[in-house]
């Protein structure tokens, strides 16, 4: 007989990865308290709460009200690194990013959780490359990450991390001169197949809207639909650069 697939709860995922970070011995002797937990997984304290009665009912620990949850017994430790943080720099908070993105990285935390990672998020100002390199390295210091994701980051982090020996994966696409690896989509190629496709279809004033962040994606974009559109004689090309407000 075929088993149906079942649907797990966020509830069972967040308990199957804190389960996983007790055996191996992510904490050891306290759980961290609920706020932190909050953060870590990014969900809502009740279902944080809810995940925690169910360990709790399990024998893992004792709830107790107003204190930090200590362990009932010493976790045995793997072979592993003794501490194994994954750093996510963004440029902008959780809140301010795409419903699409905040999710994906929801769920790639708790991918790492139930591995037993622990993921530390840290927001890059904006202002000043040198408070930028500061701040990048008082981040790694403090937080002892193993490794970082770069979520759509300026071109002065990639550039930190691209001379520091700290494993990093871009999240969007590289800064020219920057050597790290990448996942995103193919920016220079789709904007200069849509702008061909406009020319195509007899249009000669075309404009391109874009988010006045300046990352590399989407310098790439405005870069490509320059080159497919500028070599015609009779057709003008528009960008437009916006802040995200109405």
């Amino acid at each position: 007989m075929l088993e149906i697939p079942r649907r797990i709860s966020l509830t069972s995922q967040i308990a199957a990865a804190i389960r996983k970070g007790i055996e191996e011995g992510v904490w050891e002797e306290y759980l961290p308290g609920e706020r932190r937990l909050c953060e870590t997984f990014q969900a809502s304290r009740p279902t944080v709460r809810a995940a925690l009665r169910a360990l709790a009912k399990d024998g893992w620990f004792e709830i107790r009200q107003g204190r930090r949850n200590r362990l009932r017994s010493k976790p045995t430790r793997r072979r592993s690194p003794p501490h194994r943080s994954v750093g996510i720099i963004v440029h902008e908070p959780f809140s301010h990013l795409g419903s699409t993105l905040a999710q994906g990285l929801s769920e790639m935390r708790v991918h790492l959780a139930e591995q037993g990672f622990t993921t530390e998020v840290y927001v890059c100002p904006a202002h000043g490359t040198r408070a930028q390199q500061r701040g990048l390295e008082a981040f790694v210091r403090q937080n002892r990450v193993s490794c970082c994701a770069l979520v759509s980051t300026s071109r002065t982090v990639q550039r930190w991390f691209s001379g520091h020996s700290i494993p990093a994966l871009v999240l969007g696409s590289c800064h020219p001169s920057v050597r790290l690896p990448s996942l995103d989509v193919d920016y220079r190629a789709v904007c200069r197949h849509a702008a061909g496709v406009f020319l195509g279809k007899g249009h000669r004033r075309i404009a391109l809207v874009v988010p006045d962040f300046g990352t590399a994606g989407d310098l790439a974009s405005e870069q490509s639909f320059r080159e497919a559109i500028e070599p015609q004689d009779d057709a003008r090309v528009f960008v437009v650069r916006h802040n995200g407000t109405a």
